[in-house]
C-alpha cells in the first residue's frame, strides 16, 4: 500500500465530543507514539490562559504521573488530551497511552462542572456496558488546580463525521441499522439504571476503527426522577442541542428515557438519509445555554 493509502487510512482519534459543538483533531498514530520512548517525564509547562488555549500546555505533567502529549478536541465545558502513563511506561506496558479529559479553565472554579466531571466517571465505572465509553478514574492535582478523568483512548471517528461523509445516508444500509441499534442498546441499558443521557447527538457517539459504537460524554446524563441514582442534576449546566432536545427539554422538564429516544430517531434518520428531518433547526443546532 502507498504512503498516501496509508495516511488516508489513519482516522481520528478522539474520546469526547462535550455537552456542545465539538472540534476533532486530525492525528497520525505513528506521530503520537513516537514520544513514547522515553521514560522521563517532561518539565511541566503549566495551564494556558483562557485567551491562548482551553486547557492544558503539551508537555505539562499531572499529578506527577500523566504526561500531556496531544489535544484530541474540545467542546464548552473540558478539553481531551492524549496523555503517556509514566505507571504504565514504568511497567512496560506496550500501550501506555490514556484519554484525559479536563475542565476548561474557565470551568475550574464551577462547583457545578467539576461535580458533573466525576459523576460522569462514576456513572462511566456504574454503566460499564461495551456500547458506553469506559471511564477508569477521577483525580484532581492541587498543585495544578485541576480536576480531570482518565478513561480509555478510542481509535476511529465520531458519527458526526460518518453522517457528513454520506450526504444520502450510508450506502450500507445494514451498517446503518447496526449503528442505530447500537446506540438504542447502551441507551437502554442506562435507562435501566436510572439515567438518562440528554442532548444525544452524533457528535457524541463514536465508531471505532474495529466498528465499535459507544456513546461519549455520560457527564451531562441526568437521573429520572424517582430513580436510586444520584440526584445531582446535570441540567442545571444548561446545555442541549436544538436539532436533537424535545420540546419538554426546553422548557426545562424532568428528564425522560423520550429524549434519548427522540433524539436517536434524529440520528436514525440522518444515517439512513443523510439529511436532518428539520434542516431549518439544524442550520441553528449550536448549543444553547
Amino acid at each position: 500500500m502507498q504512503d498516501n493509502d496509508e495516511e488516508a487510512e489513519e482516522r481520528t482519534r478522539i474520546i469526547s465530543s462535550d455537552s456542545d459543538a465539538t472540534r476533532v483533531y486530525d492525528a497520525p498514530r505513528r506521530a503520537a507514539t513516537q514520544s513514547n520512548k522515553s521514560n522521563q517525564p517532561s518539565v511541566p509547562t503549566g495551564v494556558t490562559k483562557p485567551d491562548q488555549g482551553p486547557g492544558i500546555a503539551l508537555g505539562t505533567v499531572i499529578a506527577q504521573r500523566f504526561i500531556v502529549e496531544q489535544l484530541l478536541g474540545h467542546g464548552g465545558m473540558s478539553v481531551v488530551y492524549r496523555a503517556r502513563d509514566l505507571e504504565k511506561v514504568r511497567a512496560g506496558d506496550p500501550n501506555p497511552c490514556v484519554a484525559i479529559k479536563i475542565l476548561r479553565t474557565n470551568l475550574t472554579d464551577n462547583p457545578d462542572a467539576v461535580i458533573a466531571l466525576q459523576r460522569e466517571t462514576k456513572k462511566g465505572q456504574m454503566l460499564a456496558h461495551p456500547h458506553i465509553v469506559t471511564m477508569h478514574d477521577f483525580q484532581t492535582d492541587p498543585q495544578l488546580g485541576l480536576s480531570f478523568a482518565q478513561m480509555e483512548e478510542l481509535h476511529g471517528y465520531s458519527l458526526k463525521q460518518l453522517i457528513e461523509k454520506s450526504p444520502k445516508g450510508l450506502k450500507d444500509k445494514d451498517k446503518a441499522i447496526s449503528i442505530i441499534l447500537s446506540i438504542a442498546h447502551g441507551l437502554e441499558d442506562a435507562h435501566k439504571r436510572g439515567n438518562v443521557r440528554s442532548d444525544l447527538k452524533p457528535s457524541n457517539v463514536f465508531v471505532t476503527d474495529y466498528g465499535q459504537v459507544k456513546i461519549l460524554d455520560f457527564g451531562i446524563a441526568r437521573a429520572m426522577p424517582g430513580s436510586d441514582t444520584d440526584q445531582f442534576d446535570a441540567g442545571s449546566l444548561g446545555a442541549l442541542t436544538r436539532g436533537y432536545a424535545t420540546s419538554e427539554m426546553f422548557d426545562r422538564e424532568p428528564p425522560d428515557p423520550s429524549d434519548d429516544i427522540y433524539a436517536l430517531g434524529v440520528i436514525a434518520h440522518q444515517l439512513l438519509t443523510g439529511t436532518h428531518p428539520y434542516q431549518e433547526v439544524l442550520r441553528e443546532s449550536e448549543p444553547i445555554m
